[in-house]
């Protein structure tokens, strides 16, 4: 009768994880999947404009006023959030819940097919309890390694953030200072009115194959800030 051997021992174990190792792998991409179908798919060029961005505002104004009159509210459009078990892909999800405040929402938004092997996810931070509204994108490879992310757009009710993204990468962040019918340290939002927005600044950044968002200090000739 043959008996296993010490030497045979690390042998074996190799071989053990090299057989098992494909079954996590499939494990994961499989999670993968899962996580980006949670994603209504778009493409290239996208935009987020200062018309999306006022209408939830308005939005968000009206679901704070409801709340604070103890009324019911009813959302026109109910995205579940996503949930911690994608957390292995999208760190934010992963924020202390041991806080003051409850941490935001992850709304998924949309998914972006990129050259290069690369998938993009667009998502939105929802606070309930406070009328702050945030967009980021979010850069992986088709096997779930996240590569970057960046603000892309959102809500305050000090400044307003619109962008855009062309077909080849050229990202266009544009900041407004919010304009209110009254002063916002007297009035606050509730019973006030945004007039206009005034354009602060623009930031330029380009999505390289590597999936990294690059900034420009100036802009490519081929980047136009359009004010929306």
């Amino acid at each position: 009768m043959k008996t296993l051997s010490l030497l045979s021992l690390p042998v074996l174990c190799l071989c053990l994880v090299a057989f098992v190792q494909p079954d996590f792998d499939g494990g994961k991409q499989k999670a993968f999947q899962d996580f980006l179908a949670e994603f209504e798919e778009s493409q290239l060029p996208y935009s987020i404009t200062t018309t999306d961005i006022r209408a939830l505002a308005g939005e968000v104004k009206a679901e704070m006023v409801a709340r604070s009159n103890g009324e019911e509210w009813t959302p026109q459009k109910v995205t579940p959030p996503l949930t911690r078990q994608y957390a292995e892909f999208l760190p934010v999800l992963k924020r202390s819940k041991f806080s003051r405040m409850p941490p935001a929402d992850v709304i998924p938004v949309h998914r972006i097919e990129m050259e290069e092997n690369r998938v993009a996810v667009i998502y939105q931070l929802k606070n309930y309890f406070s009328s702050r509204q945030n967009f980021e994108m979010a850069i992986f490879t088709k096997k779930g390694k996240l590569l970057d992310q960046k603000y892309l757009a959102g809500y305050n009710p000090q400044m307003t953030t619109s962008c855009s993204i062309d077909e080849a990468g050229m990202v266009i962040i544009n900041a407004y200072q919010n304009v209110w019918k009254q002063p916002l340290n007297k009035a606050g939002i509730m019973e006030n009115e945004l007039v206009s927005m005034d354009i602060q600044s623009t930031q330029y950044f380009q999505i390289t194959n590597e999936g990294l968002f690059t900034e420009s200090k100036e802009r490519p000739a081929s980047g136009k800030a359009s004010l929306n």
